[in-house]
């Protein structure tokens, strides 16, 4: 009967919360040369293809969402939920193939009702985050729970590839994916022969301003 209850009060969110707004931000690299962005507000099948509906500036292709556990199901609403098991997810994010001469930097923004994110097991190509900020959160009526906007910051990725993959999952059973974002931003790596030039530069800089002040 719990179960039930459970159930039908997460089934019933999509409605009673769509005047919400969404607290996610806008990274500061966005739009910038080398950057994707996708997001998506409605999901339509738990083993996709989910593509972006709010968002696709991707030159690369189309982003994709995929959940793994195979319990779940998508809401009226256009969320993924179980009542039952730990969903966990996939993101696939088509990007730029710049190679090891780059770092890759993201922006991964969740929204979840009910039960929580495990923050822990956001990775992002296998990397952990840097930071992870709550931007969002509040109390759900009936079943329980929250509804809450995390933000997961990474940066210095090593490389730039041609497909990133994120992954998290639950931090129990009865999660709600809701809202989802991802922000991509690839950067040059300096070359060797460049730091050799500041180094040297400084040291100059240096060896002068010693000189200068044994004249004095």
């Amino acid at each position: 009967m719990r179960s039930a209850f459970r159930f039908a009060a997460v089934f019933g969110l999509a409605f009673s919360l769509t005047s919400v707004q969404a607290a996610f931000v806008v990274p500061g690299f966005r739009g910038e040369a080398n950057t994707t962005y996708q997001e998506w507000n409605i999901f339509s099948s738990t083993a996709g293809p989910n593509a972006p509906d709010v968002a696709n500036s991707n030159v690369n292709g189309t982003a994709n969402v995929v959940e793994l556990s195979g319990g779940a199901f998508v809401t009226s609403g256009g969320n993924i939920y179980s009542p039952t098991f730990v969903t966990s997810f996939s993101v696939t994010v088509p990007d730029f193939n710049l190679g090891s001469g780059y770092i890759t930097n993201a922006v991964i923004q969740i929204r979840t009702q009910g039960t929580n994110v495990d923050n822990s097991s956001v990775l992002f190509n296998g990397v952990s985050a840097v930071s992870a900020t709550l931007l969002h959160s509040e109390v759900l009526g009936g079943f329980g729970g929250n509804l809450e906007d995390w933000e997961y910051v990474f940066s210095n990725v090593p490389s730039n590839l041609s497909l990133d993959t994120i992954t998290f999952h639950a931090a129990g059973s009865s999660m709600s994916l809701d809202r989802l974002s991802v922000d991509t931003q690839a950067v040059a790596v300096p070359e060797v022969s460049s730091f050799l030039m500041i180094g040297v530069a400084a040291a100059t800089v240096f060896g002068i301003a010693r000189r200068r002040a044994a004249t004095k």
